[in-house]
C-alpha cells in the first residue's frame, strides 16, 4: 500500500481533502454566527412585539 510520502497524487489528494474540510468548518463557523445574529434579533423582535401585549392585559 502506498503512503502520501511515497505517492505525490496521494500526497495532492489528501492535500485538497484537508483543504476542502478546512472551508467546510469556515463556512459551518460563518453560518454559525448568522443563525446566532438572527436569533438574537429574532428574539429582540418578538420581545418588542409580544411582551407590550402581555403587559397590557
Amino acid at each position: 500500500m502506498k503512503s502520501a510520502e511515497t505517492d505525490p497524487l496521494l500526497g495532492l489528494a489528501l492535500g485538497a481533502m484537508a483543504l476542502a474540510a478546512e472551508a467546510a468548518l469556515r463556512l459551518a463557523g460563518a453560518a454559525q454566527g448568522q443563525l446566532l445574529e438572527a436569533s438574537a434579533e429574532s428574539k429582540q423582535y418578538l420581545g418588542s412585539r409580544l411582551l407590550p401585549e402581555v403587559e397590557d392585559t
